[in-house]
């Protein structure tokens, strides 16, 4: 409910539309079985799920997310990232620093890549998301695989 605080209407709490906004979020994360359990007790992926809750429950137009997959199972990765799809689809825009350059391709429409000398490149996800850009931005030989269409990068160790 944190983050329902900047629209509440009344000095006495929460209203009814408050409470189905933050309930609508926690389903969007598969919360819902949680909400009676202490925050401490939640695992380091539940945390993170509900962390995207809040941010959800704000109805904001912009988002900034700071590794939203962190601490996510790859059901939950993919799970999120539908969510911030249909973010997206609504009009909404969505800045997001992610590592996992698979992620970036199938759902980033531009990509922001910050190297080590402070030097940037931005443009299309599907231009600079190549090998050589991706092993200079890593600084680690990578190998590029193909599967169905899809481009993967893998350290090449």
């Amino acid at each position: 409910m944190l983050s329902r605080f900047p629209h509440r209407t009344s000095l006495f709490g929460y209203n009814v539309q408050d409470e189905t906004l933050a309930q609508q979020a926690l389903a969007q994360m598969e919360l819902e079985g949680l909400t009676q359990r202490p925050y401490n007790t939640l695992s380091g992926g539940e945390r993170q799920r509900a962390a995207i809750a809040q941010a959800l429950a704000q109805q904001a137009q912009c988002y900034l997310l700071d590794e939203p997959l962190q601490h996510l199972d790859l059901r939950h990765q993919a799970q999120t990232m539908q969510v911030f799809s249909r973010l997206k689809e609504q009009g909404c825009a969505l800045m997001m620093v992610l590592h996992d350059t698979l992620w970036a391709q199938r759902c980033c429409d531009h990509v922001l890549l910050q190297f080590a000398d402070g030097y940037v490149l931005h443009g299309a996800a599907q231009e600079l998301l190549t090998r050589a850009h991706l092993e200079a931005l890593y600084q680690c030989p990578l190998r590029e695989l193909s599967v169905e269409g899809e481009r993967w990068f893998v350290a090449g160790v």
